[in-house]
């Protein structure tokens, strides 16, 4: 929810900087209209930034609720990350307000003084951070998939939603490198908001929750609850417990 939010919030904010400047902040013809200019575009550099990062929170709420105690090692990659993406989060949005010195430059009457908009630290800082994060959200999962005790078809779909994961990964690519070459404003508008739609609509499928919903409706059919399997399990060293194999999704509703 908070990241539709900041996706309206975002369109609402770009819009009017369109408006205010007729599509490119290079061609301003009244100071008195850069003012509100620069307010539209920070207001939309901060929406976007937690419109990004919002997603990656979500999907790692799930790892939480999905990732049984069992797999311990997998647990404190996952600590790990949080800790990364909460660190880095913190890192772009103290970049948007501290990047110009007074603050108040960031909404100077003067076009291009200092914006973080316009700044080539926060827009490097931002694509770096953000494709590092994409990366460890969306590759974690593959590393307690083929363990879980689901169906196939289940197995087939989560592979497929979290590969989506590289589409968003692509379009961030696509953003850096068109904002990189034509940095005008339509341009940089319309790769970032394709950015943070890809991000949400990955978050969003409900092929994550009906997935999840269906892996524990029969789920006493999935344990391994014979003694003979426990004892082929036993036998061959397999130590870990049978109930950490199956999707532990009692508390996600």
């Amino acid at each position: 929810m908070v990241g539709w939010c900041c996706l309206l919030g975002w369109a609402i904010s770009t819009g009017l900087a369109l408006k205010f400047n007729g599509y490119s902040w290079a061609d301003s013809s009244s100071d008195e209209l850069n003012v509100p200019l620069q307010r539209c575009l920070f207001a939309a550099e901060v929406l976007f930034d937690v419109g990004l990062y919002f997603p990656k929170f979500s999907l790692l709420a799930l790892y939480y609720v999905v990732i049984n105690d069992c797999f311990r090692k997998t647990r404190i990659a996952l600590r790990a990350i949080t800790t990364f993406i909460a660190l880095a989060s913190l890192t772009v949005l103290i970049l948007d307000f501290a990047i110009c010195e007074p603050f108040s430059l960031q909404f100077s009457v003067i076009p291009g003084q200092c914006s973080a908009w316009t700044s080539w630290v926060t827009y490097d800082t931002n694509f770096i951070l953000n494709m590092i994060c994409d990366i460890l959200v969306f590759g974690l999962p593959f590393s307690f998939l083929g363990k879980m005790k689901i169906s196939k078809k289940a197995r087939l779909g989560l592979i497929g939603t979290f590969t989506l994961g590289v589409v968003t990964i692509l379009v961030g690519a696509m953003r850096y490198g068109l904002g990189a070459v034509y940095w005008d404003l339509p341009t940089t508008i319309v790769c970032s908001t394709a950015e943070l739609c890809c991000a949400l609509i990955v978050v969003s499928l409900p092929i994550l929750r009906h997935i999840f919903g269906e892996s524990v409706k029969d789920k006493g059919t999935r344990l391994i609850n014979s003694s003979s399997q426990q004892q082929q399990m036993s036998s061959s060293g397999n130590s870990v417990p049978d109930n950490c194999l199956a999707l532990d999704t009692s508390s996600w509703a």
